[in-house]
Formats: C-alpha cells, structure tokens, sequence
C-alpha cells in the first residue's frame, strides 16, 4: 500500500518569523553580556557603567563604553596628569576587586558558554509558540 503526501509551506513566512526571533534573542543576550561585562569594568564614579547603558546599541548587539578615557582604560593604560591627561607605559591599576582590562573580552570567556544557552533556549521558546 502506497500513502501520497503533499507538505506545502511559506518560506517567506518561516524566514521571517526566524529573522524576528533572533533579532529578539540577540537583545536578550546582549543584555546579559552587557550586565556580565559591567562587573569587571572600573569603577570611575559609574561614568563608564552609566556610559554603556547609554551608548550601547543593544538591539544590534554592540556594546560600548563610551567615556573621554574608556579606550584606555580598557586596554589597561595608565594615564597621568590633569585634563587632558597624558597616556604612559605603566599598566593601570584597577581599585575595583573584578575590574579587568579588556572586561568584555573577559567577561565573553567567562559567560560565553552561558550566553550561547540564553541564546539557544529563547530561541527554541520563541520559535515554538
């Protein structure tokens, strides 16, 4: 015995709804690498906290700190002297227990494997409604 089957479906329609679930989870995740990069960033009377809550572009997931020395204080440079202050070849020393330089790369090597689950199991959830 032979049983025929016919499956027809929209492409256009799977394609889209996958484009608008991903670009969900992705501010999802970017919001948790942005929570988990902030607690190995320096503490600089919050500017530069406050700067990435402000300046990063959470919906295309790019996260930036974006104060007049975060350059530098991410690449771990000392800087010295008043306004405008003068880079030198000393390493920075952090006052805050986490703080790093290069926290986002940091924080990415400690919570990566936790961001890629958050991504995968939002994603599942939402293309399974």
């Amino acid at each position: 015995m032979k049983i025929q089957t016919r499956v027809t479906f929209n492409a256009q329609s799977i394609m889209s709804r996958v484009k608008a679930a991903n670009k969900s989870t992705l501010n999802t995740v970017a919001m948790q690498a942005l929570k988990d990069s902030n607690q190995y960033c320096p503490e600089d009377q919050e500017d530069l906290v406050n700067s990435s809550l402000v300046n990063s572009d959470i919906k295309n997931g790019i996260l930036r700190w974006a104060t007049k020395y975060a350059r530098y204080q991410y690449y771990g440079v000392a800087m010295e002297g008043r306004a405008p202050k003068v880079k030198t070849d000393r390493p920075l020393k952090y006052t805050k227990q986490k703080a790093r330089k290069m926290w986002a790369h940091y924080a990415r090597d400690i919570h990566g494997k936790e961001w890629k689950k958050v991504y995968q199991s939002e994603l599942r959830r939402l293309l399974s409604k």
